[in-house]
């Protein structure tokens, strides 16, 4: 794992030996891409994640790393948690919880559990913990990742909301003994747990205000409009439901205009027989509603609503108005107290979906600037795409990579690092930094000379440059073990060379990576044959080149497994219909990779690269 170094990098820490020096012969070529590392990964220590990585291959499930979080949430130094099994923030306190998340880790298995934990000065908090396993190529758990979270104010202000709620319904029930007030509440308490239900999980904003809308339509009232505030002096974003009502889109328009003030009481209603619950006068509530043709304000048009607060995260952006027609029974005491209750709980999942899209936001932000901007290389043109999967923090570890190398030649690759987090992105963005280097400038030793001694037994330097892409993988492959980069990834690498008649020839070789497809000048498309070898990060070796000419007007597309693959379907077949999609697919490049990214199906992430070589290069 890692621990901060004292210039804000992380190098290999605690728990492991120090990796091979790195050859001074390349320490030059790596200078221009680690300040980009090293800003790269203070931007994720700073993003305020807690988590933590355990190794599965030693007894007891051991922590391995901590992030700083981890020591600012649970107090507890690196020094000190290291070497520990993560049960040892239970203090003793155990639950069927605990034993949950014990098994799922044992067993490789992703699941989330929230656990009464203790930090190190002693007071209890309620953690959430995100349990992700990490796999090796054959599928065998090597580690395991937790992201924490603190929840206790969530956790302690639903219990006591729900504990309150449910002593004053059983306190109702047992004075009056109906029948139709007992109804009532289960009603009330199924519209909450339905609330609940639908509210929860990754949602967006928008998705949330629209089931919002269904619950309270027609549970509580005939119509509901919701006030966003938007901030920064900007108007506020108005929702009306039902959507379908002829005024919908003229109220909705008025209602951009204005915005009621957030009811200080949580609920307030209005209109018909409001003074009959008790509600206190709010002309300028009254007055706005009026305006806007909603109800009355003296109560003359048998309309009551009640505006309600969505309170979340230590604020109300959200604000609702729920409106019913004089046909019904006026809302009642208990009705106002529900839309309160219906506003908390409507306000935290809000304010849940309104941080988990700056996240998204955040992630995607990153992703992009991961992925490079193709630069404008003589003899080509060159359009890529990439998508993330569909579930996930909407980052990940795919790239792609296309070089203006010396001597006219081209550089394309194209990889895929396992996960799809930050900390994927983040292996993507060493090993993009080590490919780079490494294009520039490789090593191998000449036949026949690997391995001689001099008399003294010392190994004798008899070493060349080169840029082949064999040599380049394999060097890669060293780093990637060598800096104890822990990670698993696929790599493609081409060099494309002018071949001095007109056309190009294509140097190829790959690290567990699918094959790239060609097509050719007439139309007709191929698979590229070539030794996909052991991932990268598994055992350092040699790597084979293959060579092939290719003709000028000829298309290279590269991609990675997320493009082709489908459940219960071997990867040929895939790469196969890719192919025939290639050589159906529009002429120009950025309309063939806007064709082609569309095959991914979200499962994974997926990315592709297109380069077509465009006339006769230079060389």
């Amino acid at each position: 794992m890692h621990a901060e170094g004292a210039d804000g990098v992380d190098e290999v820490g605690a728990g492991t030996a120090p990796g091979p020096a790195v050859p001074p012969d390349l320490l030059e070529a790596l200078s221009s891409g680690i300040a980009e590392l090293r800003a790269r990964e203070r931007g994720l220590l700073q993003a305020g994640l807690s988590f933590s990585v355990a190794d599965a291959r030693l007894p007891d499930l051991p922590l391995v790393w901590v992030s700083p979080a981890f020591t600012a949430l649970t107090g507890y130094p690196v020094e000190e948690a290291v070497g520990q099994n993560c049960r040892f923030l239970r203090g003793g306190l155990l639950g069927p919880e605990s034993t949950a998340l014990g098994a799922a880790a044992v067993a490789g298995e992703a699941t989330v559990q929230t656990l009464l934990n203790v930090r190190r000065d002693g007071t209890v908090f309620h953690n959430r913990v995100a349990l992700s396993p990490v796999r090796d190529a054959d599928g065998v758990l090597t580690h395991v990742v937790g992201v924490q979270t603190d929840v206790t104010d969530l956790v302690e202000a639903a219990r006591d909301r729900d504990a309150a709620a449910a002593a004053e319904h059983e306190a109702r029930l047992l004075a009056e003994g109906a029948l139709a007030r007992a109804e009532e509440t289960r009603r009330h308490l199924d519209l909450l747990a339905d609330t609940e239900a639908r509210l929860s999980g990754h949602l967006d904003e928008e998705t949330c205000r629209q089931r919002l809308a269904g619950l309270t339509v027609p549970a509580l009232g005939d119509r509901v409009v919701v006030w966003t505030d938007e901030g920064r002096g900007r108007p506020p974003r108005v929702q009306v439901h039902p959507a379908d009502d002829p005024a919908a889109a003229a109220l909705a328009a008025a209602a951009a205009a204005t915005s009621p003030a957030p009811p200080p009481a949580g609920a307030v209603v209005l209109g018909a027989d409001a003074r009959l619950l008790g509600a206190p006068h709010e002309p300028d509530l009254a007055r706005l509603l009026d305006g806007l043709g909603l109800l009355a304000a003296d109560g003359s048009d048998g309309r009551t609503a009640v505006v309600v607060a969505l309170p979340g995260g230590g604020q109300v952006l959200d604000v609702a108005v729920v409106v019913r027609e004089p046909g019904r029974v006026p809302l009642t005491a208990d009705e106002v107290v529900l839309a309160a209750e219906l506003g908390l709980r409507s306000g935290a999942a809000l304010h849940a979906a309104r941080v988990a899209g700056e996240q998204r936001t955040i992630a995607e932000t990153l992703q992009r600037s991961l992925l490079p901007v193709l630069p404008a290389v003589p003899g080509v043109i060159a359009a890529a795409r990439y998508r993330a999967a569909a579930t996930g923090a909407s980052v990940g570890g795919d790239f792609y990579e296309l070089l203006d190398l010396t001597g006219g030649a081209v550089g394309v690759a194209v990889g895929d690092v396992a996960g799809h987090d930050v900390m994927a992105a983040a292996a993507m963005g060493h090993l993009r930094g080590l490919l780079r280097a490494c294009a520039w400038e490789a090593w191998e030793d000449p036949p026949g000379t690997a391995g001689r001694v001099d008399a003294q037994g010392r190994p004798v330097e008899r070493r060349r440059r080169t840029q082949s892409p064999g040599a380049v993988l394999h060097r890669v492959d060293q780093l990637v073990v060598g800096l104890r980069i822990s990670t698993l990834a696929t790599l493609a690498y081409a060099r494309l060379e002018p071949d001095g008649a007109g056309g190009w020839s294509l140097h190829h070789a790959a690290a567990g990576h699918p094959p790239f497809v060609i097509r050719q000048p007439d139309g007709s498309a191929e698979v590229t044959a070539a030794d996909e070898g052991l991932l990268l990060g598994v055992l350092p070796g040699e790597r084979p080149t293959t060579r092939r000419a290719v003709a000028a007007g000829s298309t290279l597309v590269a991609f990675t497994d997320g493009l082709v693959e489908r459940r219960g379907e071997h990867l040929d077949e895939g790469i196969e219909r890719l192919r025939r999609l290639v050589e159906t697919g529009p002429a120009d490049v950025e309309g063939l990779a806007d064709h082609l990214v569309a095959l991914a199906d979200g499962d994974d992430d997926a990315a592709v690269l297109v380069v077509h070589l465009d006339g006769t290069p230079t060389g």
